[in-house]
């Protein structure tokens, strides 16, 4: 990069504006100066050029010092890190500096300057950078470099050394931005915080695109000045007037929280102790219950057994004596004659009934034998219409299978498998072959088209590349046209830059006449080699400031004799006019003091006229160096031809970069189409080799007629088995028919030769009773009878004399469990009262009453058992949801002491002494308080009761002392904010309200309370907006109850803070209200909500969220030091706004008084409505590691290219500047 000659920019306002700024080894930079134009500067280019890069490390980083993505990145993205803005992913190591000047001039002409600076430096593998920071009045690159004449980077030691007295280092963020704010703006650590983020939010890359109404109103609240604190200090030290009362209310208080807190705990403790012992008063009063219920089951138990008892010893005795007589009428019947006639007839009767039974189940077996032959026929019938029914289903599968086998190209695999397939004949294995062979041939078929397919997709794609590279090579060939033609343009431009610079040399050496230029042959030969080739230095302007130098030179000489001829007549001049004032003034003079004056007058006057020339000639000489140096320093500029020369041979490298890229592209083209040939010729000759080429241009059709062929066949398979399962059923109930069929047959046999059987026993039998008279059957008939009753009688008495030893056995049992459960019940007596006792003396200790508040009525150790049984089935009840188990015991047991000991230190300050005693294993936790011995509660209510009558009567004072210093400084300083606030709210709607929107949409503020406000705050604003001498007693005690509450509330979220904080949150009449902002349209004013917002237009919305933000800024500054520079930071500024409101927006800025850095895709920001500003447009081109920088300044009427030197400026070299000034463009020329 060539040196150039770069000039300082100097200051123009009383108050700070930024002048310029810099990146030195950051980001593409070795070393780059942004000048800044009236404090505003637009950084425009392409995306990914590097604007948002620059001002990321620019603004409002050298504000705030912080280097965490939230707050360094314009979009806030925490995946970029600050050491890739060093090390960029090539550098093993590097530093670098970024840096800022501001500048003011003071009413006496005097020039300020600040440079605000960042040192950074990374190295790789290590997370972050080290920084430190400096402020200092040096200029960078006059009284400061920070690169050393070796091309090094300074260090910060080096750094410290450099700056000297002249400024300060730091090594922390946090000290460097008080100083930056003392030294800038003047405002409280909070505000400028406010102010920061306030600048990160304008700075969010396409601000217009969303809208945060909280976000919106408390940008534009911090913007208006706090409540001063030389006012809420002043009241503070009113207040700390009370610290003494305040105190003891606040020990009391601690007290007070403190014996609160043991209650939580002591009340859970004894809410567990009245539960576990309720619980056993319950338990031992069912247990009671249950011992006495079991007696009196007992002894009915007993009395129903002995009434059983004595029954069943009755029933016994009538047995044995019906038994008795029944044997004896047996034996008399054995003994008699007729007996001996009667047994042959027996036998006869017993014969017939024998062969009757027999032929009897033979009839019953024949039929069953009917029956199951009967059910076989019908299941062989079943099974006959099921078999016709399956054969039916496999012809219908077999016909779906051959015509999905002929879609899918597999009917001679089909054919050959099951053309002629015999279900009936065919085996197990041949069903399997067949099933196997077709899935192989169906595999062999998808594979077939997934290689078909492989090779269609290898031709798609070379068919898509050889088009796409077809079309890049067209895309080259007409940008290779475009090229040529922007080379033709690039030469015309340069011939006329080239003119128009020759010309302007022209005039300006014509208007020369104290600046002397050697018009010699070399001198025209530079000329002519600078204009066809600007690489070095500009020929006029080398010669005008070799010239200037010589010139200066002489003319200091000149200048130095003329001085000294100056001062000899000026000393011999007030020689001779002392004297003559001297003899002048002499009361009376001799001839020769009047001689001797007129010679001095004659000498005097000699001299006057010997010094006047010199004098003159000594005006004249400045006159002819001022005009030599404003001839100097108005030598033509030669930004254009460099420029234009640049240009073209950036576009004449781009044309042979484009020619070289058109080559390769023809190359490219013709290996895609001798790719695509080769794979079109594999895919052919593969398709008819597979034979399947009239579904090439449809596979997926003939994979889905495949899977319905292999859908087909998963119904064929299952035909096939339940034909085969159907035939195998029909031959088994065939077999089971004809078993039946000879089993009945069998059976019918059988059952003619017992009936015959039968019939012959049956004769005999009526034979024999005919030849036996009636005496003997009688006989029988009654030995049978008796025999019969005699069994009856016999299992009659066995089953009364079981039961009778059964009952005998359950009446021993009953009375021992009788004996038993007696004992039982005096135990469960005795701790039933046990645990009664406990309760009642549980309850003595105040614990109850603890526990369960107006449970224990009466004296507890007077109740009764019943009445402690009432007593804990209520507190069973109460309790019902605290957990009284065992670990939750055990903890009470645990900290309830030493919770207790806390205490009684907390009220040691109070006098309190512990004495805690022990009733019953239980802790009752008891104190000397106030003279006397106290229970925890009793000490409550006492402290209750004082720190209520100590806060009421600090209540009482606070509001007198708000009463009577809110008609002082106070209500006035708060009126004075209210009605100031309102006026600057009056002053941003009418600014705002003067530029309407094209669409006849307009803005406007409103501050008004906020929605969830007290009423006490809203009566307040309203009585503060009074004059205090028209406030009632009775309105000046509800202003100091208000303010009182506030003050209070406040006090209590803000703990650990003073009095300082309290008042000055309390008193922030900023958290009173909210902003907000309505939009006019169509005849309405709707408030700006996250819906209403919606509703816009996009420039309509960029508008409504653009504005107010510019206004807060503007109110955050106008409350500022008077000298504070007044930034806003805008990244991808007026995003989808019309021109027209864009050119507004930059009145409004400028009528807002704004200094400004902004990046843009599009803008230029040349608008009548802007009265000057410096434009950098960023440009970067492949292969080349850099961003070219072009500068332009609108003054307002005209957007020119320049150099950056400012009107009045003092030169210096720039010999590593790192810029490039060039531009490449691809078919189009930067606008001028």
């Amino acid at each position: 990069m060539e040196a150039h000659t770069r000039s300082l920019p100097f200051p123009s306002r009383q108050r700070w504006q930024p002048l310029r700024s810099g990146l030195i080894n950051l980001y593409r930079y070795d070393r780059e100066e942004f000048h800044y134009e009236e404090g505003r500067l637009l950084l425009r280019g392409n995306n990914g050029t590097g604007k948002s890069r620059v001002l990321a490390l620019q603004l409002p980083f050298l504000l705030d010092g912080e280097v965490n993505a939230q707050r360094l990145e314009p979009d806030a993205d925490p995946s970029k890190r600050i050491e890739w803005n060093l090390l960029m992913d090539r550098y093993p190591e590097r530093t670098g500096y970024t840096w800022i000047e501001f500048g003011r001039r003071d009413e006496r002409g005097q020039d300020h300057y600040l440079t605000l600076g960042c040192g950074l430096s990374a190295v790789e593998g290590q997370t972050g950078v080290r920084q430190w920071f400096f402020i200092t009045i040096q200029r960078i690159g006059k009284q400061l470099e920070l690169v050393s004449h070796a091309g090094q980077v300074l260090g910060k030691d080096r750094l410290r050394e450099k700056i000297g007295s002249a400024g300060q280092v730091f090594e922390a963020a946090g000290p460097y931005r008080r100083a930056v704010n003392e030294a800038l703006f003047h405002l409280d650590e909070y505000r400028y915080a406010s102010l920061i983020n306030l600048l990160i939010q304008l700075r969010r890359p396409q601000l217009t695109r969303r809208l945060d109404e909280h976000e919106l109103s408390r940008a534009l609240s911090e913007a208006l000045p706090p409540v001063s604190a030389a006012v809420v200090a002043s009241l503070a030290e009113v207040f700390r007037t009370l610290e003494s009362d305040r105190t003891q209310l606040e020990s009391s208080k601690a007290a007070l929280a403190a014996v609160e807190h043991f209650l939580t705990e002591y009340r859970g403790y004894a809410e567990v102790a009245a539960k576990r012992r309720a619980e056993q008063v319950l338990r031992t009063q069912y247990e009671y219950e249950a011992a006495l219920k079991e007696i009196l089951t007992a002894e009915a138990d007993c009395d129903r057994s002995l009434t059983e008892l004595a029954r069943l010893k009755a029933d016994l005795e009538r047995l044995s004596a019906e038994e008795h007589a029944l044997q004896a009428e047996i034996t008399a019947f054995h003994e008699s004659s007729q007996l001996r006639e009667a047994h042959t007839l027996e036998q006869a009767h017993r014969a017939a009934a024998d062969k009757r039974r027999d032929a009897d189940s033979a009839a019953a077996d024949l039929a069953d034998a009917s029956r199951l032959r009967k059910s076989c026929a019908e299941e062989h019938q079943r099974m006959r219409a099921n078999l016709e029914h399956r054969q039916l289903r496999l012809a219908a599968a077999m016909d779906a299978a051959g015509e999905a086998a002929l879609s899918a190209g597999l009917e001679r695999l089909h054919r050959e498998w099951l053309g002629a397939f015999d279900a009936e004949a065919a085996g197990e294995g041949t069903l399997k072959q067949a099933r196997e062979r077709i899935e192989g041939g169906i595999q062999t078929q998808i594979e077939k088209m997934e290689c078909v397919r492989s090779l269609s997709e290898r031709f798609t794609v070379a068919r898509t590349q050889f088009q796409r590279a077809s079309d890049e090579r067209d895309r080259l060939s007409g940008l290779l046209d475009d090229a040529r033609e922007c080379v033709t343009r690039a030469h015309g431009e340069h011939r006329s830059a080239v003119t128009s610079f020759l010309e302007a040399a022209s005039r300006w050496t014509a208007d020369l006449t104290e600046l002397p230029l050697p018009f010699d042959q070399t001198f025209i030969d530079s000329v002519k080699e600078f204009c066809d080739k600007p690489h070095g230095p500009n020929p006029f302007a080398t010669a005008s400031w070799k010239a200037l130098e010589e010139l200066t030179g002489n003319f200091a000489e000149r200048r130095a004799y003329l001085k000294q001829l100056e001062t000899t007549q000026t000393e011999k001049l007030i020689r001779l006019e002392t004297e003559h004032e001297g003899l002048v003034s002499a009361e009376s003079l001799d001839e020769w003091g009047r001689g001797r004056i007129l010679e001095l007058q004659a000498a005097i006057a000699e001299t006057q006229s010997q010094l006047d020339p010199v004098i003159d000639s000594i005006e004249e000489l400045k006159r002819r160096e001022g005009i030599l140096r404003s001839e100097a320093h108005t030598s033509p500029a030669d930004d254009g031809v460099r420029a234009a020369y640049d240009y073209s041979v950036a576009v004449a490298r781009h044309v042979e970069s484009l020619r070289s890229r058109m080559n390769e592209a023809e190359e490219y083209v013709r290996q895609k189409r001798l790719q695509l040939d080769q794979v079109t010729e594999m895919r052919d000759r593969t398709v008819e080799d597979l034979g399947i080429g009239r579904w090439i241009d449809d596979l997926d059709s003939l994979k889905d007629r495949v899977t319905r062929y292999r859908f087909a066949l998963s119904s064929v398979w299952p035909a096939v088995e339940s034909f085969q399962e159907a035939q195998s059923a029909g031959e088994r109930a065939w077999t089971h028919l004809e078993l039946a069929a000879a089993r009945e047959e069998r059976q019918k046999e059988t059952l003619n030769e017992l009936e015959r059987r039968a019939i012959a026993a049956e004769l005999a039998r009526d034979a024999a009773g005919r030849a036996i008279d009636a005496g003997s059957g009688e006989v029988l008939q009654r030995i049978a009878q008796a025999r019969l009753r005699l069994d009856q009688l016999r299992i009659e008495k066995e089953e009364a004399r079981r039961r009778y030893h059964d009952v005998e056995v359950r009446v021993t049992r009953v009375d021992e469990r009788l004996r038993n459960r007696t004992e039982i019940l005096s135990r469960q007596t005795d701790r039933r009262d046990t645990a009664a006792s406990s309760l009642r003396t549980f309850a003595s200790t105040g614990l109850l009453e603890l526990a369960a508040p107006g449970i224990a009525r009466g004296e507890p150790l007077t109740w009764s058992t019943t009445r402690t049984v009432e007593v804990a089935f209520e507190l069973v009840s109460r309790s019902d949801s605290i957990d009284a188990g065992d670990p939750g015991w055990e903890h009470y047991q645990k900290s309830v002491p030493s919770e207790f000991n806390r205490l009684t230190q907390a009220l040691s300050a109070q006098g309190c002494r512990s004495s805690p005693t022990f009733s019953d294993d239980l802790f009752v936790a008891n104190a000397m308080f106030a003279g006397r011995e106290c229970a925890v509660d009793e000490i409550k209510q006492i402290l209750f009761d004082d720190v209520t009558t100590r806060q009421m009567l600090l209540d009482a004072r606070e509001r007198e002392i708000l009463e009577n210093h809110l008609i002082g400084n106070v209500s006035r300083h708060l009126r004075e904010l209210l009605y100031a606030a309102e006026e600057q709210v009056r002053q941003m709607n009418a600014e705002i309200e003067s530029r309407p929107m094209s669409t006849g949409m307009k803005l406007r503020f409103v501050w008004r309370l906020e929605q969830d406000a007290t009423s006490g705050v809203a009566e307040a604003v309203r009585r503060l907006m009074q004059m205090d001498d028209e406030w009632s007693p009775a309105e000046r005690q509800m202003l100091g109850r208000s303010l009182q509450q506030q003050i209070h509330a406040v006090c209590s979220n803000m703990k650990d803070a003073g009095w300082q904080e309290f008042l000055a949150e309390a008193l922030d009449y900023r958290k009173w209200h909210s902003f907000g902002v309505e939009r006019y349209q169509d005849g309405v004013w709707k408030r700006l909500t996250r819906r209403t917002h919606g509703t816009g237009s996009g420039g309509e919305k960029a508008v409504a969220l653009t504005l107010p933000h510019f206004a807060a800024a503007a109110a955050f500054y106008r409350t500022a030091h008077p000298l504070a520079p007044r930034l806003i930071l805008l990244d991808e500024a007026f995003a989808g706004i019309d021109a027209d409101m864009r050119a507004k927006c930059m009145d409004l800025i400028h009528t807002f008084d704004l200094d400004f850095i902004m990046t843009s895709e599009y803008e230029w920001g040349c608008y009548q409505t802007l009265p000057a500003i410096a434009i950098y447009q960023f440009s970067t081109r492949p292969g080349i590691d850099a961003v070219g920088l072009t500068r332009w300044v609108w003054n307002g009427r005209q957007r020119s290219l320049r150099d950056g030197a400012a009107a009045k400026s003092d030169e210096m070299p720039d010999e590593t500047s790192g810029r490039s000034d060039w531009v490449v463009v691809e078919s189009k020329i930067l606008p001028k």
